[in-house]
């Protein structure tokens, strides 16, 4: 019987062991085959005529290289796409919205535990809700009694908007679906009011409006229910120049345009597939943001996170990483500016050193009233550059800090009931002394980089530590900065 086994025996020891093996004895035809499948993704887009799509597109065209394929593919739209994230065979990827997520998540439609399958590679831009209606209509109101087209079955407008119709009192006559393409041709011959889309404008349908068609986009007020699932927005000339003039504003709201991904095991292909995706994404997203990618891509924050929903893991180590470089950066360069100090004070007089310094001592707060003295707390000395054209104006600003001063250090919460409390709160900051934009400003970054927001309105920005999960310590930093430029701490809304 034991010999009966040996060439059994042989077979198993003849058999390859590993895919190099079985690769060099695959016939050509297959070994290219193989090469060609090993690195392709499927991504769910949209309907033609709709952004999905052509945000796909850009996507495939971008991060194609020798090792990376990404295959755009027609899709439902933002509900259609969840479930075909988690039921579709060979789909990798899709566009979606965080509202058709939560949404699907709450109702157990696909399924309880909806949450462990899948996961989100990076929030985009919003979705403003866009109404294209016949020029009588101004208003979302102006349509009631209308024949009005909710887009595709399966996209987020047909599965939420008609709802904000009711909420806002609006009682249409007809509740159509059907694509961006179809829908404009029936507006045109009036066969049809109004046409919606809630996606990242512009939609390459609405964009292609002629202004003799006589066509034109309506507002969304944001007021009562609305503003519990909704952000404010709006769209200038620079959306649609055919449609709103270059001084005129277009206001509504919007919901966020998110990239979603099955949950994979680590160890499986398809996890690495998706984690070399990312690394492409992420690392060529100043690609995305040049013509003739879709403008949305210029508003994408990567480090931007969804409540109750896992990162995928390649995606947040790889944001992980890149906030240790920054730190390293900003470590190196807070370095170069105190040996800068240094070199100053050696090349400069004493006198003309310690002219300067009484008068940075002496000089009287300018923005005391914005902060509330009882939340005054200590911050972190820091390296004054004093520059020969602006030496007045910097001599007359508010400052505890010497020029002479060490490295600045982190300030970490105090103790843990501090800590706590920290996360509750926001600084909020309406104005520098130099009345420039906080936006843009070197000072606000951390907040802006961690996954704070700004508003380019007000140049206000703000950091919500308990939404992003960045440590106390990142966030604690911010809070000073905050301080320091004149902010206001409150609790947050």
């Amino acid at each position: 019987m034991k010999w009966a086994s040996l060439p059994l025996l042989a077979l198993v020891l003849s058999l390859p062991f590993d895919d190099r093996a079985v690769s060099q004895t695959l016939q050509p035809r297959e070994q290219i085959r193989q090469r060609v499948n090993e690195n392709v993704l499927f991504l769910m887009g949209g309907q033609p005529g709709a952004t999905f799509s052509q945000l796909a597109h850009d996507i495939s065209v971008v991060v194609d290289s020798n090792d990376l394929r990404v295959l755009p593919v027609i899709g439902g739209a933002a509900v259609q796409n969840v479930q075909d994230v988690v039921f579709l065979r060979s789909i990798d990827m899709a566009l979606t919205t965080q509202e058709a997520m939560n949404h699907l998540k709450a109702t157990g439609e696909l399924g309880p535990n909806l949450e462990q399958r899948v996961t989100y590679i990076a929030t985009l831009f919003p979705n403003p809700l866009q109404i294209l209606a016949r020029a009588d209509a101004k208003s979302i109101k102006d349509l009631s009694g209308k024949k009005v087209n909710f887009n595709n079955k399966g996209s987020a407008t047909a599965q939420f908007v008609p709802q904000i119709f009711k909420t806002l009192g609006v009682n249409v006559q007809q509740e159509l679906f059907m694509p961006q393409g179809d829908a404009l041709e029936k507006l045109r011959n009036g066969e049809l009011d109004a046409t919606i889309c809630s996606c990242p404008a512009p939609v390459p349908a609405f964009a292609n409006v002629k202004p003799e068609w006589g066509l034109r986009l309506v507002t969304v007020p944001y007021e009562g229910a609305i503003q519990e699932s909704y952000l404010p927005a709006r769209m200038r000339h620079e959306d649609y120049p055919a449609l709103i003039g270059k001084e005129e504003e277009v206001h509504t709201i919007a919901a966020v345009t998110v990239l979603i991904s099955f949950n994979w095991p680590k160890d499986t292909v398809r996890y690495q597939r998706t984690a070399k995706f990312v690394d492409a994404l992420f690392s060529k997203l100043s690609e995305f943001q040049k013509p003739p990618r879709h403008p949305s891509w210029k508003a994408v924050n990567l480090s931007a996170t969804i409540p109750g929903w896992p990162r995928f893991a390649a995606a947040e180590e790889w944001l992980r990483n890149r906030r240790r470089e920054m730190d390293f950066d900003k470590f190196m360069s807070e370095r170069t500016a105190i040996q800068s100090t240094e070199q100053t004070k050696q090349l400069l007089p004493p006198t003309v050193v310690q002219s300067a310094a009484d008068q940075l001592t002496s000089a009287q707060p300018t923005h005391q009233a914005e902060i509330a003295p009882s939340k005054i707390r200590e911050r972190p000395s820091v390296p004054t550059k004093v520059r020969s054209s602006s030496l007045q104006p910097a001599l007359s600003q508010p400052s505890n800090r010497s020029v002479t001063s060490s490295r600045p250090k982190l300030v970490a919460p105090r103790n843990a009931s501090r800590a706590s409390s920290d996360r509750n709160k926001t600084v909020a900051v309406s104005a520098r002394p130099d009345g420039t934009s906080k936006c843009s400003s070197l000072e606000a970054r951390c907040a802006v980089e961690a996954g704070g927001t700004c508003n380019p309105a007000t140049g206000d920005w703000r950091y919500d530590c308990n939404a992003t999960g960045i440590c106390e310590v990142r966030y604690r930093n911010c809070i000073s900065r905050g301080l320091e430029l004149g902010g206001r701490e409150r609790p947050l809304d």
